[in-house]
């Protein structure tokens, strides 16, 4: 088992997906595929305004901030594919 501080962000990669609803985990994965919010949208049945309110959801719980310097989508993604 890694000990320091890499454990603890080990840990904490495998929390943040736990603390998910199913719809965001949804969401998050149909995003991972580079669907555009309007595919995700419809392949969910629901409406953009509400894809919105999940994909900021999102952003909160993995404390992605709005930065000029980085791509929120991106990061959040990534996050994913390195939890899966």
């Amino acid at each position: 088992m890694p000990s320091g501080e890499s454990g603890v962000e080990d840990l904490r990669s495998i929390l943040w997906f736990e603390d998910l609803t199913d719809r965001e985990r949804s969401v998050l994965s149909l995003m991972a595929e580079g669907r555009s919010n309007d595919a995700i949208a419809s392949a969910l049945k629901i409406s953009p305004k509400t894809l919105e309110a999940h994909i900021g959801t999102i952003y909160s719980k993995l404390g992605l901030e709005p930065a000029g310097a980085d791509h929120r989508r991106v990061l959040a993604v990534l996050n994913y594919l390195r939890s899966s």
